[in-house]
């Protein structure tokens, strides 16, 4: 964004920040990523939205930081109140399909689409 800023850029596509967008910075959609959660058969929500309070003590894994669905992620349990028990971080969607739900746990997958938490709450 300093560079934006100052002018060495003139464009970026970026997630936004949920805050501390600089002045004068103009920002157009794109598209929309929603989380989807995504768990082992033995944590499977027994409804269509989920409490996250209810996996707070689970092992999650998540893309390393830098990534929009990492903030995303976070934020959701941010505004839950709670914070998440990450065992892992992986650099690609594709890794947590690899490693397996069972062995890490629960996991945040982004997808295209609306709606900022797809119905979690």
């Amino acid at each position: 964004m300093k560079k934006l800023s100052e002018g060495a850029v003139d464009a970026v596509v970026i997630a936004v920040p949920a805050s501390g967008l600089p002045e004068g910075i103009q920002v157009i959609r794109l598209f929309e990523d929603e989380l989807y959660f995504a768990s082992s058969k033995n944590k499977k929500p027994k409804q269509a939205e989920i409490d996250l309070s209810e996996y707070q003590n689970e092992k999650f894994l998540t893309l390393q930081d830098g990534f929009a669905t990492t903030s995303g992620f976070y934020e959701a349990f941010k505004l839950a109140g709670l914070s998440p028990n990450v065992v892992m971080k992986v650099g690609d969607i594709f890794s947590p399909h690899e490693y397996g739900f069972q062995r890490y746990g629960d996991d945040a997958i982004a997808g295209q689409g609306e709606g900022a938490y797809g119905g979690c709450n």
